[in-house]
């Protein structure tokens, strides 16, 4: 009472005095329900001294009204009271001081979100008055408005597919309606006021994002926590898109540690009760026995992953196929998921879904895919970069070309020049001094023939399959003869089942003679290579393998190049038999050798004039080693023009 009569005393407002007056009124009169009461049907100015003095009070030491005045905010369900009652606060928060009415500020942010429109609006003045008055405050508003983005779930009201789904999406394990719909609308007032603090005080961007990252859920967090979360967090970035690139990597860097711990393998075992050696390229076989406590662990994990990857592809579509935005919006988008995938995913050891994310990004258009594969090829050859990280980019390049539906063939037979052209040049330094298969030394070229080599299993039948026989030159340019001839040996080091497949269709297509090969494995039978094992436990990866997550999968299947089995390349074709009979190429004037060692790969793309190169000459029959360029890919080298 004292403090509010000094400051009255010193203050020339009239208004001053009256509220001096009210305030003893209320201090010695009327309770604070009544106050309260009395305020609904007025301007509130008496309820509005009483806060001031409990406030001041506080300060002083005496908190007994102040923690009425706390209480009454908690406890209050009468949500037309409660707006008046934050709204006669938000007047008073010039005496508001950290540390010492922290609770005040709580108590509002935490219990005054009630999908009340006046209510929502009174929480809304208040923050911004608090950051207003105080800068002080700016951090404790947004750490308690940030809070929020794990309790009430944005995107909370959008029908679940089936009760399993709704079962997870809700910590009571039941979706209902009403309920889903009051906390999205929840959501949307939590990111209304967040958004009004921030254009009031738009320097605490960076506290902000501070508190994003310091509220991020631990992977050990149940689903809906996850869910809510990612949802918020992406939000975010509408009304603060400055924080894109930082967002993007946080919530990507919070995924994989989710990630690593599902194995693709494994997860097909628990789905299925046992693994299909015949699906894809997942040939392996592996008997899986876990304990129900593992079993649980990675179904959960999965999941989780699997909701956190529909929820951040449905935000990538959301932002792609914006039509009110300019295509400089998308492209700056991506530019930022290819950053984020640089800084994250690429620098994870065998990520296993994380990537798909880029995969799906490069779906919407062909500079996408160029600006991937260019920034993979600069990695894939400096030297100056740690060769895990150059054995990754390989494996990349290898696995996006192999895998992208979307790809243009155009782009494909750019890409497999240019892996041509870097083998050959290291052909032509390493080859004369080779003694023999050597994985322990030359392991990055052993990485990019695999991946040549496991390219063309997807693409050579598209790519001679081609109208007008438009890639038809590929079998002089590619030059496979001398790359499976080298002194490196490459067939004795790669996948063994990359090496079958490819034998088979290279053979099929006339790119090799089954007279070349046949003394070449002979050979390889006889001897013995030290580090073979080691090479395929690292560098045999293929990061865009098989996406089996079920909820979010069909984002990816349709722009998803599959795999057919099929039967792959035996001793049998280099038998006496076919020697005499096929009088050079196996089968070559009638059906024999050649079909039986045909691999059929259905073709998944689309062979449309507009997804087609127009090839501009014949390449030289004679090779010489050339210089890297990555640009080779960009849309705008000279190689591409007059290409689709």
């Amino acid at each position: 009472q004292n403090t509010l009569q000094a400051w009255a005393c010193n203050s020339s407002s009239r208004d001053a005095q009256g509220i001096l007056g009210q305030a003893r009124m209320a201090m010695h009169a009327v309770p604070l329900s009544a106050l309260l009461t009395q305020a609904v049907g007025s301007d509130g100015t008496a309820l509005q001294a009483w806060i001031l003095l409990a406030l001041n009070k506080k300060r002083d030491g005496d908190g007994t009204l102040f923690q009425q005045l706390v209480e009454k905010i908690e406890r209050n369900t009468d949500l037309v009271e409660q707006a008046v009652l934050v709204t006669c606060l938000s007047r008073c928060t010039a005496s508001l001081q950290i540390r010492k009415n922290d609770e005040i500020t709580l108590v509002v942010l935490q219990r005054c979100f009630r999908a009340n429109t006046p209510l929502t609006a009174a929480v809304e003045a208040f923050a911004v008055n608090c950051v207003s008055v105080n800068a002080d405050l700016l951090v404790s508003i947004l750490h308690e408005l940030v809070k929020h983005f794990v309790k009430y779930d944005l995107l909370a009201a959008t029908p679940p597919k089936n009760e399993a789904e709704a079962a997870g999406r809700s910590a009571r394990g039941v979706w209902r309606p009403e309920e889903a719909a009051e906390e999205a609308q929840i959501a949307r007032d939590v990111h209304r006021v967040v958004q009004r603090v921030l254009e009031t005080f738009p320097t605490g961007t960076m506290s902000f994002l501070d508190q994003l990252v310091q509220a991020y859920p631990h992977r050990v967090k149940r689903l809906p926590e996850q869910r809510a979360y990612l949802a918020n967090i992406l939000h975010v970035i509408s009304y603060q898109p400055q924080l894109l690139t930082d967002i993007l990597r946080n919530v990507t860097d919070r995924l994989i540690k989710i990630d690593v711990e599902v194995d693709p393998q494994k997860l097909e075992a628990l789905h299925t009760g046992v693994i299909d050696v015949a699906d894809d390229d997942e040939m392996f076989g592996l008997e899986v026995e876990e304990t129900s406590e593992e079993r649980q662990k990675m179904l959960e994990n999965a999941e989780k992953l699997d909701y956190m990857m529909l929820i951040l592809l449905q935000f990538f579509r959301s932002i792609f196929e914006n039509k009110h935005v300019e295509a400089a919006e998308h492209d700056k988008f991506f530019e930022a998921v290819l950053v984020t995938f640089q800084a994250t995913v690429f620098t994870t050891f065998r990520s296993k879904y994380s990537q798909f994310l880029i995969f799906y990004g490069c779906s919407y258009r062909s500079n996408y895919s160029s600006q991937l594969l260019q920034s993979l090829f600069r990695t894939a050859v400096a030297k100056d970069q740690p060769d895990t990280q150059r054995h990754s980019a390989v494996s990349y390049l290898g696995s996006f070309v192999a895998r992208s539906k979307h790809l243009k063939l155009s782009i494909v037979e750019a890409a497999l020049q240019m892996m041509k052209s870097w083998i050959l040049e290291y052909m032509d330094k390493e080859c004369p001094d080779a003694q023999g298969p050597d994985p322990n030394h030359h392991s990055l070229f052993y990485s990019l023939v695999q991946s040549l080599f496991y390219v063309l299993c997807f693409r050579l039948p598209q790519l001679m399959g081609a109208e007008n026989g438009k890639f038809d030159t590929l079998k002089f340019d590619m030059r496979l003869d001398d790359i499976v001839r080298c002194a490196l040996n490459p067939l004795k080091v790669i996948d063994q089942k990359i090496a079958n497949k490819f034998m088979t269709l290279a053979v099929k297509h006339k790119f090799i003679t089954w007279k070349v090969l046949r003394p070449l494995l002979e050979h390889n039978k006889t001897i013995v290579v030290n580090g073979l094992q080691e090479f395929e436990d690292e560098h045999t990866f293929f990061p865009f393998d098989k996406y089996n997550l079920p909820h979010s999968r069909h984002f990816i299947d349709p722009i998803y190049q599959g795999w057919e089995e099929v039967s792959t390349i035996s001793d049998d074709i280099f038998s006496e038999d076919d020697v005499a009979s096929a009088g050079g190429w196996p089968g070559e004037g009638s059906e024999g050798a050649e079909e039986s060692i045909a691999m059929s790969l259905t073709s998944q793309l689309s062979l449309s004039d507009h997804h087609h190169s127009h090839h501009s000459g014949s390449p030289s029959s004679s090779w010489r080693p050339m210089s890297f360029s990555p640009n080779i890919l960009d849309v705008n080298n000279p190689l591409h023009r007059g290409r689709s």
